[in-house]
C-alpha cells in the first residue's frame, strides 16, 4: 500500500519527491520481498528489499506524463501485488528575483547606508515562502533582512567596503529551482 501519496495529490515537476509504501505478505517476512516502483510506466527504483518494517521508499523526479506511480512488491515465490495512485502534476517554474536598489553606475560611499531593495516572485509558492540572499564581488555574503512580504518585497539597510562591486541576488523557491540578477 502507498502510504506517502493519495490519489490527486498535487506534485510539482522536476522536484525530487519521495515515496513510500507499506509492504506485507501472509507467507514471507519483510526481508523476503522485493518492491519496484514505476512512475509512467518508467523504472524509477529497480526491485529491492524494503527495512526491517516492510518499509519500501523511491525517491524520484516527475515530468508531465508521469502522473501514475506504481509500486510492485514480489515475494520469494514470485507472487506479486500492485498499488497505484494518480497524481495531479503542476509545471514548477523558477522564481524571479530583480534588484530595485542599489542601481547600475551608482555612486555610493563606504561609511553612508547603501539601500538594498529586492522584489522576488514564483509561479507556485507565496513570496513569503521564498528564500533570497545578498551577495558582494568584493565583502562576499551580505548579511542583510531578506524575507519578502507578500508582495514579494524586501528592504534592508547596509555598508560595502571601498572599491567596485557586483551585487548579486538570488532567490530559491520551494522545489531547489533559482534566479539571480546582478548590478
Amino acid at each position: 500500500a502507498i502510504t506517502s501519496h493519495n490519489d490527486g495529490d498535487v506534485v510539482f515537476t522536476d522536484e525530487a519527491i519521495e515515496f513510500r509504501a507499506s509492504l506485507s505478505d501472509g507467507n514471507d517476512d519483510a526481508g523476503d520481498l522485493e518492491a519496484q516502483w514505476t512512475v509512467g510506466g518508467r523504472v524509477a527504483c529497480p526491485f529491492i528489499a524494503p527495512d526491517a518494517t516492510g518499509q519500501s521508499a523511491c525517491v524520484a523526479t516527475l515530468d508531465l506524463g508521469e502522473e501514475t506511480i506504481q509500486v510492485q512488491v514480489r515475494d520469494s515465490a514470485n507472487a506479486t501485488a500492485t498499488d497505484s495512485v494518480t497524481l495531479d502534476l503542476v509545471r514548477s517554474e523558477a522564481p524571479q528575483a530583480s534588484i530595485v536598489q542599489p542601481v547600475v553606475g551608482g555612486s555610493y560611499y563606504s561609511d553612508v547606508l547603501i539601500t538594498f531593495e529586492g522584489l522576488v516572485s514564483d509561479e507556485e509558492d507565496q513570496a513569503e515562502d521564498l528564500l533570497a540572499s545578498w551577495e558582494s564581488s568584493v565583502d562576499g555574503e551580505l548579511s542583510l533582512a531578506t524575507e519578502p512580504d507578500s508582495s514579494g518585497s524586501f528592504t534592508d539597510f547596509g555598508y560595502l567596503t571601498a572599491g567596485e562591486h557586483g551585487i548579486t541576488l538570488t532567490v530559491t523557491d520551494s522545489s531547489g529551482k533559482s534566479d539571480s540578477e546582478s548590478v
